[in-house]
């Protein structure tokens, strides 16, 4: 009996060696465009700072596809922990994958669907999931390595689509945890500016992250005693802001 490959298959084997249809840049309805949502990076301190970032890679294509290939890179203080496609397209994929380099900055997204293909739309398709090193200037952008490995999708006529893309950027700022004057240090002024504020109407601290010491969602006199036992006692440095925050991460 013969062995029977399927066009997915057939398709992964193909592109292991050469590129679907390598410079076609066929796109005749709206081009299709790959781009980042918005993220945010949660950093504490003090120094080595550390933290998490959320990255939402957000696809755009107007007819099925056969197949899809994201190539990325990075520059700043990331480490790509993992990623994971996302949402209702993803239901119908016979092959899928996302794959971090950290070696090379590098992380590479793919997936194939045959029938159903992966549907149009536009939406939040991958999630990338970084642990950030320390403060700095992060970017995100597309990359071509290899003669195979470049951003394009395959349409459902097998044409390949080079979409638009667009990268992203962040500077990446610490909070420091109890530094409630927001002077960069975390000492007496401190502990001043946070009894001013709770008992002699002072200014608020720039941010609540800074004030909850303690990490039990509100700032009250238990903050104060315990940056006053952090400063003096050799009690435990200040948290990042309420603690629950976490779990969202």
């Amino acid at each position: 009996m013969g062995i029977r490959l399927s066009a997915i298959a057939i398709l992964t084997m193909c592109l292991c060696i050469t590129p679907a249809i390598q410079g076609f840049c066929y796109d005749p309805f709206e081009p299709d465009t790959v781009r980042f949502g918005e993220w945010t990076v949660d950093v504490s301190g003090p120094a080595p700072f550390h933290g998490t970032a959320v990255v939402p890679v957000i696809v755009f294509n107007d007819q099925a596809l056969w197949w899809l290939d994201i190539p990325l890179t990075w520059e700043g203080p990331l480490y790509c922990d993992s990623g994971r496609f996302v949402g209702e397209r993803t239901q119908h994929f016979s092959v899928s994958n996302v794959v971090p380099d950290n070696e090379s900055n590098l992380v590479r997204a793919f997936a194939g669907a045959e029938d159903p293909l992966i549907q149009p739309g536009e939406g939040e398709l991958i999630y990338l999931y970084f642990t950030v090193l320390d403060t700095g200037f992060v970017t995100i952008d597309t990359i071509s390595l290899y003669g195979w490995m470049y951003l394009y999708f395959v349409d459902s006529s097998w044409w390949e689509v080079n979409p638009l893309f667009f990268p992203t950027e962040l500077s990446i700022q610490a909070s420091l945890a109890g530094d409630v004057n927001g002077d960069g240090v975390v000492n007496v002024g401190d502990v001043v500016a946070l009894v001013n504020y709770l008992y002699r109407g002072g200014a608020p601290p720039e941010s609540s992250d800074q004030a909850d010491v303690n990490g039990d969602c509100v700032v009250d006199v238990g903050d104060v005693v315990y940056l006053v036992n952090y400063l003096y006692r050799n009690g435990p440095a200040p948290l990042a802001g309420c603690v629950s925050r976490e779990s969202t991460l």
